[in-house]
């Protein structure tokens, strides 16, 4: 995602932004709208969430490919158990998630920290693999 075409997706704060006290609701519409059989595609929530289509779309697919199918399945481990998360009533409850990304020369980890309190959010930290930009999508979205 240091490359070229990432301007061309959403950054850093927005991956976290969608899963935010505001917009979680959002995220979670548009996460059952592709959750199925206890899976999705990795990348898909976010490009739903922002509205993908076209070129935006396959820069995104392409650039989420760049992590390997295991840390992209750890990464949407700790998602669906996020959003799907019910209160005792059987109420949907997602729990709050921010992402952070440390440099790519790291050594490769994804870990995940959960943060009690109201409301609950975990935190889930990349290192070593790369990193969207960290300038908001809504600024750079159509100047390419």
């Amino acid at each position: 995602m240091g490359h070229d075409i990432a301007k061309h997706h959403p950054g850093q704060g927005d991956i976290s932004n969608q899963f935010s006290q505001l917009n979680i609701k959002e995220a979670l519409r548009h996460f059952k709208q592709i959750f199925r059989n206890g899976d999705y595609t990795f990348g898909d929530l976010t490009a739903a969430y922002y509205g993908l289509t076209g070129a935006e779309l396959r820069h995104w697919k392409s650039d989420v490919d760049l992590y390997p199918k295991d840390v992209q399945n750890e990464i949407k481990r700790h998602v669906i158990h996020a959003m799907t998360r019910k209160k005792s009533n059987g109420d949907d409850d997602p729990t709050l998630i921010s992402f952070a990304w440390k440099d790519e020369t790291d050594p490769k980890s994804i870990t995940c920290t959960y943060l009690p309190g109201s409301p609950a959010t975990y935190t889930i930290v990349i290192s070593g693999f790369p990193r969207p930009m960290t300038s908001a999508f809504a600024d750079r979205r159509g100047k390419y």
